[in-house]
């Protein structure tokens, strides 16, 4: 579905509108999987979202607002919106914010999302093919080190993907 803020201010009976409906929203997502706040730099992500110009959705498409900006989602060069399609699969499961990173599952790939900064704002790679992850939720952050779980293994990722070592398997 949509994107929604809730605002504080207006205490618990106000209830929360969606974000395409702020006054002064500029072409904010209208559906995506998951959104995150990338706190670092500012920025709010839409995971699985539906790119410029369309109401659909496309599973394999990343936004971000402008940084500081939850309601400018229009990549210019005054700003820092922008977006990008991965390639390497043909539908995004989930995402998971580290300290340093975003960690992005498709459902043949493994992603690494990074604030790089102007120009460029975001990089986005593919870090491993050929492994996915079982479900939304079949991953954890321990002292940035991410542990999750496929159809076959349980893995490892701290900068590269490696299985780990199960002695019941």
């Amino acid at each position: 579905d949509g994107i929604f803020r809730w605002l504080e201010s207006g205490g618990t009976s106000t209830r929360a509108v969606e974000l395409s409906q702020v006054s002064g929203a500029n072409l904010v997502p209208t559906k995506a999987l998951q959104v995150i706040v990338s706190e670092k730099d500012k920025h709010l992500i839409a995971i699985g979202c539906n790119p410029f110009g369309s109401t659909d959705i496309d599973f394999m498409q990343i936004r971000w607002s402008s940084q500081a900006d939850a309601t400018d989602w229009t990549p210019e060069t005054t700003n820092s919106a922008g977006d990008v399609r991965l390639s390497s699969g043909s539908q995004i499961i989930t995402a998971l914010k580290t300290r340093q990173e975003i960690i992005i599952w498709t459902d043949t790939s493994l992603y690494t999302m990074r604030f790089v900064g102007d120009p460029y704002v975001f990089a986005v790679d593919l870090i491993s093919e050929g492994v996915s992850i079982i479900s939304p939720n079949a991953m954890i952050n321990a002292n940035n080190i991410v542990y999750f779980m496929d159809q076959d293994n349980f893995y490892i990722y701290s900068g590269g993907v490696r299985t780990m070592p199960c002695s019941v398997r």
